[in-house]
């Protein structure tokens, strides 16, 4: 409803972690929604290469969901680094602790970030 009256509001969602090789759907709601921009994981250079797995900087990561949603719209729309990025961690002791995580959830920020100098300069 917000997103429909509110033609300034963009809204981001995570594709989800349930991606897999052969590629078969694996996005649900609320990323498949039609007034929002889903952000799917890509691969970036850790150092850390799996045999046997093309996870070179730029691929999308295997972990990272895809798929059609309603009207053949495919998502996820965009996909920023998301594979052991470095983080704050609210839930360590310290002044300034970090943590690396993979997924999706770490991409979007990285894309709010991209959308909202996007949207201010324009």
């Amino acid at each position: 409803q917000a997103s429909y009256e509110m033609d300034d509001l963009v809204i981001l969602f995570a594709a989800g972690n349930s991606g897999n090789a052969d590629l078969t759907p694996s996005i649900g709601a609320p990323a498949t929604c039609k007034n929002c921009i889903t952000v799917g994981a890509s691969e970036n250079e850790d150092g850390t290469r799996q045999a046997n797995i093309d996870n070179a900087p730029g691929n999308m990561a295997l972990f990272s969901s895809t798929g059609l949603a309603v009207g053949g719209r495919i998502k996820p729309d965009v996909a920023a680094p998301g594979f052991m990025v470095s983080s704050a961690n609210s839930n360590s002791a310290g002044e300034c602790p970090v943590t690396e995580m993979a997924g999706t959830s770490m991409a979007t920020p990285i894309t709010a970030g991209d959308v909202a100098l996007i949207r201010q300069v324009h």
